[in-house]
């Protein structure tokens, strides 16, 4: 009887009908829609039908773009409508009135170089997806949310919040490759002027050196001045780079007199905590500033990117290295929980630089060269080590999902990415910048315990990460005029 009772409750209750879902692409800036959960969204190249094919595959794909739009399966019975040849967003959500859907999903994909838009009608707030940043979202997320594997979770903020996150990351192309011609420039005119190595520098050259050596890590603490709030954006980039400089200064000059150690040491110290701090803090550092990744390319959102992680590492072995000299070899082990900061997803999430710097650590402590190879198997032990447990977590970053990606066998698209873009910073001008500080260095025969870490970390770093002599680069940018500084004063 009670079975019975049972079975005809059952029976009673309607069954649950799945939410009707409705993805629209539509004219216009998505993140404008009212009534809506908004968000920026990386669409990579600016092509609607290699994003249609991204979304229904769940992974970056690579379409025609001239294929409609259409023309893709969604997942979850999602339907696909394509509003973009209406005049204008309103005239597509008037459209999507006369659909019967419970839940709306609108795109709009932007010309390269900008962040396309996204909103979920109904909802309010901005949307955070797997990139772990309030306000952006990939397309892949959108795939896992259709299915139900993602909630896109909204936090307090609005569509100016998303318009402001899209301002900034637009101005960062150009103005990052502004900043980089300034790393390559600066450096080479004063190797030149000095003419590499054949007279030593006076004081007004190593004040210069001193100078430039901050400007690496000012590209990332700039953006602590919100520079891309303002009209006047490029002279408020300049302005703040240049303030950061100064700021960095200052806080080297203070770190000596505490520590008791040369300036050019200090200054090293004071770089190494603030970029080190910053990761303990979120990371904000190294998501906004003018030298750190960019959300539009979409190789990275979290965690600490390569030139990030060249400027630290290389700040830390300089810091370090002139401690050696007071305590002993064993002061090399003040490394060790850098690499763990630098390769934790919660912090760094960088593969390739907890491996660069435990070589780098190895060869230190070893006190000789060929112990790179050692180092090099080490760092990779550790590298994985810390991707497997990633892997293991409910919200993986994108090492778990590499490892995911090799166990699955479908990781050799993402490793050819990263060796051809790896690959591509030997046809740019940062082998000058290598070149030179090389050069240079060379001519000064300098010797310390902090060389040979300095060159595994640089050479290591290079052949692991996907920018390839971008990570060399930037950490002679801001070794080789610090040594400059220390080493030619007068005796």
């Amino acid at each position: 009887m009670i079975a019975a009772l049972a079975l005809a409750a059952v029976a009673l209750v309607p069954a649950q009908q799945p939410e009707r879902v409705v993805v629209a692409f539509v004219p216009g800036i998505a993140w404008e829609a009212p009534g809506a959960a908004v968000g920026a969204l990386v669409t990579y190249d600016g092509c609607p039908a290699e994003v249609a094919a991204t979304l229904a595959a769940g992974k970056r794909v690579t379409a025609d773009c001239g294929a409609p739009i259409t023309s893709v399966t969604l997942p979850a019975g999602a339907r696909l409508l394509d509003l973009t040849a209406l005049p204008s967003l309103d005239a597509a959500l008037a459209a999507l009135r006369t659909e019967d859907a419970d839940r709306t999903l609108l795109i709009s994909v932007a010309p390269r170089g900008h962040l396309g838009g996204v909103a979920v009608l109904p909802g309010e707030g901005v949307l955070r997806g797997d990139t772990r940043r309030d306000g952006l979202v990939t397309v892949p997320d959108l795939t896992r949310y259709l299915t139900g594997d993602l909630d896109l979770a909204t936090s307090a903020g609005s569509a100016a919040d998303v318009r402001a996150l899209a301002r900034r990351e637009h101005l960062h192309r150009p103005y990052h490759g502004v900043f980089h011609t300034g790393l390559i420039a600066l450096p080479m005119l004063l190797y030149i002027w000095l003419g590499f190595g054949r007279r030593r520098a006076g004081p007004w050259e190593r004040r210069i050196a001193l100078a430039l050596a901050t400007y690496p890590a000012a590209g990332f603490v700039a953006s602590w001045l919100p520079w891309w709030r303002v009209s006047w954006a490029g002279a408020a980039a300049v302005a703040s780079v240049i303030a950061a400089m100064g700021l960095l200064l200052g806080l080297g000059a203070l770190a000596a007199r505490l520590l008791r150690a040369p300036v050019e040491a200090g200054l090293a110290a004071a770089v190494a905590l603030v970029l080190a701090a910053d990761l303990l803090a979120g990371g904000y550092l190294q998501e906004t500033g003018i030298a750190s990744y960019s959300a539009v390319a979409g190789g990275r959102f979290h965690g600490i990117g390569n030139a990030g992680f060249a400027v630290l590492a290389t700040a830390a072995v300089i810091a370090v290295g002139a401690a050696v000299t007071r305590y002993g070899a064993r002061a090399w082990l003040a490394l060790v929980p850098l690499v763990v900061l630098v390769g934790a997803p919660p912090w760094g999430a960088d593969f390739g630089g907890a491996l660069t710097l435990t070589a780098a650590l190895v060869v230190a402590l070893a006190k000789r060269p060929r112990a790179v190879v050692l180092g090099a198997a080490a760092g990779l032990a550790v590298a994985l080590a810390l991707a497997v447990l990633d892997y293991r977590t409910d919200d993986p970053t994108h090492l778990g999902r590499f490892v995911g990606d090799v166990l699955e066998g479908t990781w050799t698209e993402t490793v050819g990415r990263k060796a051809s873009a790896a690959a591509h910073s030997a046809f740019t001008w940062f082998p000058l910048l290598v070149a030179g500080s090389a050069a240079y260095a060379v001519s000064r025969r300098w010797t310390h315990p902090m060389v040979a870490p300095l060159v595994v970390l640089w050479a290591v770093g290079s052949a692991v990460n996907d920018t390839g002599l971008v990570v060399a680069a930037c950490g002679m940018a801001l070794a080789v005029p610090l040594l400059l500084s220390y080493t030619e004063r007068p005796a």
